[in-house]
């Protein structure tokens, strides 16, 4: 019961994210306004197949006739954060019977909810596919199908995010294991794109399309020391992967114990981190995901001989559940902040600096971005000569307005 209801979870966060629109928080903003001014994928070649799969969604609703703008931004929402959270569901439920099941639990929620609130960001699908990757890997890759749906994963994973640098070698190490089971065909081909997303990650960090995104990621220890959720995280995530190799059942009945405790200190709002999802994060997101799927490659490879405590699944869910909950109290939050901010961009008038719009200063603090208001208010119009809020710092003499969107999308109504 418990793993469906940890399948359960997922999909309730795969509807909030859309209907909150949660596509549209940070850069999010830029790339739906960019999409619907051009009519086709906005993309750069680090993360292009990861973004073609994120937009894709749009642009066939676009093709389709689709031009309601609140329509359009929660289809947006749908590929961009929706697809990831269904992709990991769909991962449990290749290993529902699986004994690994719980420690992809515990992959998705120091992924995602430690870092995914940014719904644009590729990472969120690449560690999706990596993980799917994985399962499927470990359940009948002797199935055509299965073999079909493995390379298409690691044909989307060759320029998916940068993390593949490690997370393609650990993909290789999963397909070694199942060599024989994959047929000699099937396993060079696979290798080989894993290795080539590998190749092909390695060179965009070498030649990074934005050198100071590069140097956040690399400053490691930003989040651990501005983030107490992390911490308490990385208190729980650590030890359970370590019990659930080596240790005897008493020390992992014992250790079940303790870490149940931690997980539930997350609970506690002081401990909420703002959503502004630094680098950083999803460098540690991305590092926890490769040390989890060793720790699953070594016990597949070397099955534990004595018996397991049964216990350490309700560490795992416990992680899961205190996660999710500031996650979703977020992303309701983000969703209110989006509706005062609706309702001040869509008065008449013309730019209003950020600091006289009226928005409340907590909530744009922790949900505003730096450089995405204009185009916000410009996806939020209802009419021409509405207002157009202008970012931090600047002024209405100074400020450049995008062009309004193609007139054939309408927004007659407003999104909450």
């Amino acid at each position: 019961m418990g793993r469906y209801g940890a399948v359960a979870v997922l999909l309730v966060l795969a509807v909030q994210t859309v209907w909150t629109a949660r596509g549209l928080v940070a850069d999010g903003t830029f790339y739906l306004w960019s999409v619907l001014d051009t009519e086709t994928f906005f993309l750069y070649p680090s993360r292009v197949f990861a973004q073609i799969v994120a937009q894709a969604p749009l642009l066939a609703a676009i093709g389709l006739g689709v031009n309601d703008v609140p329509t359009l931004t929660r289809i947006f929402s749908f590929g961009a954060g929706a697809v990831p959270i269904l992709i990991w569901a769909l991962t449990l439920v290749v290993l529902r019977r699986h004994r690994t099941f719980w420690m992809f639990v515990l992959a998705f929620s120091v992924t995602y909810l430690t870092s995914g609130f940014i719904t644009i960001g590729e990472y969120n699908l690449a560690y999706a596919l990596v993980a799917l990757s994985a399962a499927l890997l470990m359940s009948h890759p002797e199935r055509t199908f299965v073999r079909v749906v493995l390379g298409v994963t690691a044909v989307v994973l060759v320029a998916s995010y940068e993390s593949l640098v490690f997370l393609g070698p650990a993909l290789i190490v999963f397909a070694f294991l199942q060599r024989r089971a994959l047929g000699r065909g099937t396993f060079w081909v696979l290798s080989a794109l894993y290795a080539l997303a590998t190749v092909y990650s390695a060179y965009w960090i070498l030649s990074p399309r934005d050198a100071a995104n590069l140097g956040s990621a690399a400053d490691i220890t930003f989040a651990f020391r501005f983030d107490p959720a992390l911490r308490l995280t990385l208190a729980v995530a650590i030890p359970l992967i370590v019990l659930w190799i080596v240790a005897p059942p008493l020390l992992q009945r014992i250790g079940t114990i303790a870490l149940v405790i931690i997980g539930l200190f997350l609970l506690d709002p002081t401990t909420w981190a703002e959503p502004w999802m630094h680098y950083s994060a999803r460098s540690y997101s991305g590092a926890l995901l490769f040390a989890i799927l060793l720790a699953v490659a070594f016990r597949e490879f070397r099955p534990r001989r004595g018996p397991e405590s049964g216990t350490l699944w309700m560490a795992s869910l416990t992680l899961l559940v205190t996660l999710t909950i500031p996650f979703g109290y977020r992303s309701f939050g983000y969703a209110h902040w989006l509706s005062q901010f609706e309702s001040v961009a869509t008065q008449p008038g013309g730019q209003i600096a950020l600091d006289d719009a009226g928005l409340p200063v907590k909530g744009t603090s922790i949900y505003g971005w730096t450089y995405t208001n204009k185009y916000l208010s410009v996806l939020l119009h209802t009419a021409p000569g509405q207002q157009v809020i202008l970012n931090p710092d600047e002024t209405p003499s100074d400020s450049a307005v995008p062009p309004a969107i193609r007139s054939r999308f309408v927004k007659t109504g407003t999104l909450f």
